[in-house]
């Protein structure tokens, strides 16, 4: 009986640490996302699996040639200390230091933020994370190990020019040649 209480008691004490080893995950929401040019569209950033956090922070790359961020925004509601946006580079494709922090931390399955995109040209790519070298993820003070996950994005469609903007600048470009030939004319005639 004492060989029998022994092993169900190593048998609760693995299951226990297995646990509390397990990795939290950040990840986009939705996974795959399919789009067309000119599109704007968001995808969530969620954390699963979390222990007690104080908090963390994110960088996020992607294809600028195939879509452009237009904001980022920290959900304020969960992290309730401290949260920056990040800054936002659509030339090179990154979104660096997305940060956020509370004091009392937070455990469970976590929205941390929202990122809008707008699609520009046609292709797949996928989005990308890691983790924020000078806000990692933390808890009690020490470095958490997180999971990123990467998500699919599909821009369908041709980027076509803004027509309403070139027709107007061509439609006064004419306007000005015309009168500018009328009143030429008028001049010869005149003289």
């Amino acid at each position: 009986m004492n060989s029998l209480l022994r092993l169900a008691f190593i048998i609760s004490l693995y299951s226990f640490i297995q646990v509390a080893i397990a990795n939290p995950v950040v990840s986009l929401t939705p996974d795959i996302k399919t789009v067309n040019v000119g599109d704007e569209f968001s995808v969530d950033v969620v954390v699963s699996d979390l222990p007690v956090t104080e908090g963390g922070g994110f960088n996020l790359t992607f294809d600028p040639s195939m879509v452009q961020v237009t904001s980022v925004s920290v959900d304020n509601s969960v992290w309730t200390f401290k949260t920056l946006p990040g800054v936002i580079d659509n030339e090179t494709g990154k979104v660096s230091d997305v940060m956020f922090a509370r004091f009392d931390g937070i455990s469970g399955d976590i929205n941390i933020a929202t990122v809008q995109f707008e699609g520009v040209g046609s292709g797949e790519f996928l989005l990308t994370l890691e983790e924020s070298k000078p806000s990692p993820f933390a808890s009690n003070g020490k470095k958490l190990t997180v999971q990123f996950k990467t998500a699919t994005v599909n821009v369908t469609g041709i980027a076509t020019p803004d027509v309403a903007a070139s027709t107007s600048s061509g439609s006064l470009n004419l306007i000005f040649i015309s009168l500018f030939l009328l009143l030429s004319i008028f001049c010869r005639i005149r003289f």
